[in-house]
């Protein structure tokens, strides 16, 4: 008996350590041909959840994956972009994912001696807000056909216009050709301002005060200046055409991750 709570306090010791049991960073070769090659296997929540593997991930990336962040939170030196590594780590049984973001906190800051401090700064963001005429958005039906079919079972098809459609009852998005779609089933504005952050690569805040879950399809041209060849409208234009709504650019306070200080040469293994 004694036995068994003496193991039991050890693993749970290893856990709250929040360091993984084996770790392995290289510098990545230099690809013949010029062109990077950015792989990531395993880790909590995967088919292989004890160990995590990655190639050619910079410091920059690393950090972003450790802290749970988008590049635009993260105020750090420029050539932690371009410095690339290979990392194989063993991680500790039963390790939960957030486990897993503070095991690649520890890795950082013992091998690359990382430290960072959380700084509230003014910064450039969006807004999305209600356009002038009103929300064009549609309450999510209920209950809609779900499935959990892939999004493209029987390839990628296209509208007239050469825009991607997904399948109802599934939040997916593709681009083809130059050309994005974007569909949104029960759908918060919450999430769908995080969703059009990734696009924008700023903050987008919900101001918009709708509560509730919505279906929509939404399709744009990416990039600000689409070619005179292409029918279609910008991100910023397509909102207010097709769901009433309207990115509002300005400037708020956000919690940004400032890297203080952080090592080019990780600590040898």
């Amino acid at each position: 008996m004694m036995r068994t709570i003496l193991l039991t306090v050890v693993m749970s010791w290893r856990l709250l350590g929040q360091s993984f049991d084996v770790a392995s960073v290289k510098p990545s070769p230099e690809p013949p041909n010029g062109l990077w090659q950015y792989r990531s296997t395993g880790g909590p929540g995967t088919n292989d959840p004890t160990l995590f593997t990655c190639q050619s991930f910079s410091i920059a990336y690393l950090t972003q994956m450790a802290y749970g962040i988008s590049s635009y939170l993260v105020s750090a030196p420029t050539w932690t972009q371009d410095k690339k590594f290979d990392i194989v780590a063993k991680i500790p049984e039963g390790a939960t994912k957030e486990q897993f973001r503070i095991m690649l906190q520890n890795l950082l800051a013992e091998r690359f001696k990382l430290v960072a401090h959380w700084e509230k700064k003014e910064i450039p963001l969006y807004e999305l807000v209600i356009a002038k005429n009103g929300s064009k958005l549609r309450e999510a039906r209920e209950p809609e056909e779900r499935t959990d079919t892939p999004p493209f079972p029987d390839g990628m098809k296209k509208d007239g216009d050469g825009f991607p459609i997904l399948p109802r009852g599934q939040t997916a998005y593709a681009i083809s050709n130059e050309k994005a779609t974007l569909r949104g089933s029960g759908e918060t504005m919450e999430h769908f301002a995080s969703t059009l952050a990734g696009q924008l690569h700023e903050p987008v805040i919900d101001a918009t005060g709708l509560k509730g879950k919505y279906d929509f399809t939404l399709t744009w041209l990416p990039g600000d200046f689409p070619r005179e060849d292409q029918s279609g409208s910008t991100l910023q234009n397509a909102l207010p055409q097709q769901l009433g709504l309207i990115l509002k650019h300005t400037r708020g306070p956000m919690q940004i991750l400032v890297v203080d200080q952080v090592e080019k040469t990780p600590s040898e293994n």
